[in-house]
């Protein structure tokens, strides 16, 4: 919960497993109890978390719990992470919550999500604090700046990672929405959206709109686990390059859309990938952005 949701010991240790999940929506609220309280907020939880909690929730194990299964002591809690820490090789001053909270903020501002967007997520007052709170390194603001100038050079005919299709469904949050895309080739994509960019590109629900994917995670289709649904895409592998440091693996999908993959050589070596086989392509909801065609 600290990794995901980027909150500070005290929320997460002050969430109620009882009133502040709404598994439905894959939301967690917080901010509202606690020796530091503030306003309450609503903040979503990837799929891996949102997963995991529900398994726990319904454990006849945990029945005996409910109600305080957060109601742990803060410096038991440090205390574990310290010794996590030592057994992994980190330096102690690193294994703390406020690391965890920094680390979450900077990896959402890196993934491409709006500065305001993670202001809200953390529970900033301002962006300026958000900003002053990441303590963004020379190099970290030198590489999102080219990131984004290397995204606005894109050559707007290379389609790969790229869908077009219509916003099916659109599920409001305080600070941010679900958006559904389908495509006309039978694609689902569900994005995180602000809801300020939300509502600055005026998104209603048939809306023609462009999704765009970062490079995707890729399996094997005999590697089990994978399935049809939202951010999931089977295909067969087109075209593979290797350079020295990065793999790139270009995968047609049923329909003839392609995305591409960017691993490690030595990840593509161990998933003895080859030419013509079938894999499947997955992504994260933060890991696609919404935009008017």
């Amino acid at each position: 919960m600290l990794r995901h949701t980027g909150a500070k010991l005290g929320e997460v240790l002050a969430i109620s497993d009882v009133e502040d999940f709404d598994l439905v929506a894959r939301k967690v609220r917080l901010g509202g109890r606690g020796e530091e309280a503030r306003p309450w907020r609503e903040v979503y939880m990837p799929h891996e978390l949102h997963a995991e909690l529900g398994l726990i929730l319904r454990d006849a194990d945990y029945a005996p719990f409910r109600g305080a299964l957060f109601a742990l002591d803060q410096g038991y809690v440090r205390r574990v992470l310290y010794e996590r820490a030592t057994e992994c090789g980190l330096a102690k001053h690193l294994a703390n919550p406020n690391t965890l909270r920094r680390s979450r903020g900077i990896e959402l501002l890196r993934g491409g999500v709006p500065l305001v967007a993670i202001q809200r997520s953390l529970g900033h007052l301002t962006a300026n604090s958000t900003a002053a709170f990441l303590e963004l390194s020379t190099e970290d603001t030198a590489a999102l700046d080219m990131a984004l100038l290397d995204r606005e050079k894109l050559p707007a005919e290379d389609g790969r990672n790229a869908f077009s299709g219509k916003v099916a469904a659109i599920s409001p949050g305080d600070l941010q929405s679900l958006v559904e895309v389908e495509t006309p080739g039978g694609h689902r994509l569900v994005s995180v959206l602000s809801n300020d960019h939300l509502r600055a590109m005026e998104l209603r629900r048939g809306s023609p709109v462009t999704a765009r994917i970062r490079p995707p995670r890729l399996t094997r289709d005999d590697a089990g686990g994978a399935a049809a649904g939202p951010n999931r895409f089977r295909g067969v592998v087109e075209r593979i390059m290797v350079g020295a440091d990065t793999a790139e693996v270009v995968v047609q999908l049923e329909d003839g859309a392609r995305v591409c993959s960017v691993i490690t050589p030595e990840s593509l070596a161990n998933m003895h990938l080859e030419v013509g086989e079938t894999v499947w392509a997955m992504t994260g909801a933060f890991s696609i952005t919404v935009s008017a065609p």
